[in-house]
């Protein structure tokens, strides 16, 4: 799965440490986000292999710099759970929000409160690209 991170100075697009906006794609291949979300800056922290959003640490297979403009970040991340993880703690954050996205992935958004494997089952059933 993809990850596009708003995590980059508008003014200078150096990296801030910091992310404000992510968008879910099911692959690298897809140009529409399954879910897009805003919300208040968690720190994004990227190390080698892995990438740091809050508390949860995902392992990448990829990362980029200045994707579609120097505002966003992609990273490439194999494993729906890790991506199911990640969107159980901004949801349960009522400092983050979904601003649009495929319906059946925004409506799971607004129930709220849903497992890692719920997350999961959906990613996957929306993730025709699974590599």
């Amino acid at each position: 799965m993809l990850l596009m991170l708003c995590c980059n100075n508008p003014d200078n697009g150096m990296h801030t440490g910091r992310c404000d906006s992510i968008e879910v794609f099911a692959s690298v291949k897809d140009s529409d986000p399954l879910l897009k979300l805003h919300g208040s800056s968690w720190r994004c922290v990227r190390d080698g292999s892995w990438l740091k959003i809050g508390h949860w640490r995902l392992f990448c297979t990829g990362y980029k710099e200045w994707v579609g403009n120097w505002c966003w970040d992609a990273a490439y991340v194999p494993a729906t759970f890790d991506v199911a993880r990640l969107l159980v703690a901004l949801q349960r954050s009522p400092l983050w929000d979904a601003e649009t996205g495929v319906m059946l992935l925004y409506d799971a958004w607004k129930k709220q409160n849903l497992a890692i494997q719920e997350w999961q089952h959906l990613l996957e059933w929306r993730s025709p690209y699974n590599e």
